[in-house]
């Protein structure tokens, strides 16, 4: 019975990586086709998950209509497609090929900060670029470290850590338990790509506002930052659905983040930040995501 399971597992990770190698040659012509159609098909039997993202844009957007949320429901199935299919030219695609379709710019400040010996944190929202944002980070830096939560399914994970650790000295770290190992590369002046913006719990987190909606927040950029002198720098991904290409704009340092600023004050911040980049692609943050999930006392689920 071992053997059976470890020979499926292994049949496993061959069908994924087949079905991407194969995905990585689409035409940029194709891609868009196929994504345009699997978009649907996300929309049409994720339903569950697209009512999640409904309810969190009809909460972060009270003044649109049923018609206007619907239109950001579809582009939104369109950007999680075209994101999960690119995947295959990220993680298989050679590296003129991903440079083909995602630039950067601005890389030179984080290079130039750690290059003064400065310790970076990179700030990175949950937009549906953020996988293209991490491959082109990793091919301009010689090493950087990315914290990412890891699959319940080994086989998924180890496919997912592959591809993403593939360029340069980049180092992937568990959400769990995550800060010590944070300052650790902090304190080898390795940039860390941290994406804050997602629900988890009470722990580590306060309720502050996100689009107007108490939300429970991770104040650990906040804390670190203060404590052991990290540079926050934002990196915001966008994609152009209609061509397929993606810009990654790194941004000016945030200008001495926290300073006085109490957690609160710090951590209310950046959630408006976030909100600023989320407005100008607002079909392309996560909003699959269960971003309200957790609740103050006495208020009810909001799902």
């Amino acid at each position: 019975m071992t053997y059976l399971y470890n020979k499926f597992k292994q049949f496993k990770i061959f069908i994924l990586e087949f079905l991407f190698k194969k995905l990585s040659r689409l035409s940029d012509e194709y891609r868009i086709k196929v994504s345009f159609i699997f978009g649907y098909i996300i929309y049409i039997f994720l339903r569950k998950r697209v009512e999640i993202a409904r309810k969190n844009l009809s909460a972060c957007f009270p003044d649109l209509n049923k018609k206007t949320i619907k239109k950001l429901l579809l582009e939104h199935c369109n950007a999680i497609a075209i994101s999960v299919i690119d995947r295959s030219i990220l993680w298989y695609g050679d590296q003129e090929r991903i440079k083909s379709i995602v630039s950067i710019e601005n890389v030179s400040i984080i290079q130039d900060l750690i290059d003064s010996k400065k310790k970076v944190m990179v700030l990175m929202p949950h937009l549906l670029g953020m996988d293209a944002a991490g491959t082109i980070l990793s091919l301009n830096l010689k090493t950087m470290a990315c914290i990412y939560r890891p699959s319940s399914d080994h086989e998924l994970n180890y496919f997912v850590k592959k591809g993403r650790s593939r360029f340069n000295q980049t180092i992937l770290i568990a959400n769990k338990n995550n800060i010590r190992k944070m300052i650790k590369h902090f304190s080898e002046y390795r940039p860390v790509v941290y994406l804050p913006d997602m629900d988890f719990g009470l722990k580590q987190s306060i309720f502050v506002p996100f689009f107007g909606v108490q939300t429970s927040t991770l104040t650990t950029t906040a804390i670190i930052a203060k404590k052991w002198d990290i540079t926050v720098v934002p990196m915001v991904p966008y994609i152009d659905t209609k061509t397929g290409k993606y810009k990654v704009i790194i941004m000016n340092p945030l200008d001495n983040f926290p300073g006085e600023l109490s957690v609160e004050e710090a951590t209310t911040l950046l959630n408006q930040k976030i909100e600023c980049w989320v407005r100008k692609a607002p079909s392309q943050y996560y909003w699959i995501h269960r971003r309200f999930k957790t609740r103050p006392s006495g208020e009810k689920s909001f799902y």
